[in-house]
């Protein structure tokens, strides 16, 4: 009597425990495979087989791809690092919120504003971070002040102020074109007297 075939099949895969880098991704012979960024500390197991890429913690399939023999390749699947990358954001936003409120009491007030109209307050707070590297602090929280006093929250009201500033002490600064929009768009723009009780911004630009 011929002997019964086993119930599972002989695993011939390639073992190899690991971790996932911070990125969320494992490393077998120079190419680089994605896996949820939710088992990045926790230790994992790489199946291979001639064909295919199997990443397990414990006995849970976590992630499955394709087997290069190319070196150096990516494979990704952008479920798996879709957390990370959304915990990121917010935590680079975070710092930067700090940073911002960090400057004076008097950009609470302005963040304030902010919320009040519905703006896009971490899009407005970036805009308005990149001007203390480009203006200093000084001028930034000058036109702060300014714009509270008009009611304008919006980064864009804060550089006119700026610039307004500028022109008043006639320095060659103030004669020239923006330094933010200089450096976001490298093209001549010019800026006149505003009326800030007619300049009205009806939308936010979208978040980058």
């Amino acid at each position: 009597m011929a002997a019964s075939l086993p119930a599972h099949p002989y695993d011939n895969s390639l073992k190899k425990g690991l971790y996932a880098d911070s990125q969320a991704f494992v490393t077998f012979q120079t190419n680089r495979y994605s896996v949820p960024s939710e088992v990045i500390d926790k230790p994992l197991t790489l199946k291979v087989t001639p064909y295919q890429v199997d990443i397990y913690h414990q006995q849970t399939l976590l992630a499955s791809h394709r087997r290069s023999y190319e070196k150096y390749q990516l494979f990704e699947n952008p479920l798996h690092r879709k957390k990370l990358l959304q915990t990121r954001q917010r935590a680079r936003q975070s710092k930067e919120m700090e940073f911002f409120l960090d400057l004076d009491p008097l950009a609470e007030s302005f963040l304030e504003g902010l919320v009040q109209t519905g703006a896009k307050t971490a899009y407005h707070i970036r805009q308005i971070m990149e001007m203390v590297d480009i203006y200093g602090k000084i001028e930034v929280l000058q036109a702060l002040q300014k714009a509270c006093e008009y009611g304008a929250y919006h980064f864009e009201y804060v550089e006119n102020i700026i610039q307004q500033q500028r022109r008043r002490r006639q320095t060659p600064e103030g004669n020239s074109e923006s330094a933010l929009a200089r450096l976001k768009r490298g093209k001549d723009i010019r800026l006149g007297a505003i009326d800030m009780s007619q300049y009205q911004i009806t939308e936010d630009k979208d978040d980058e």
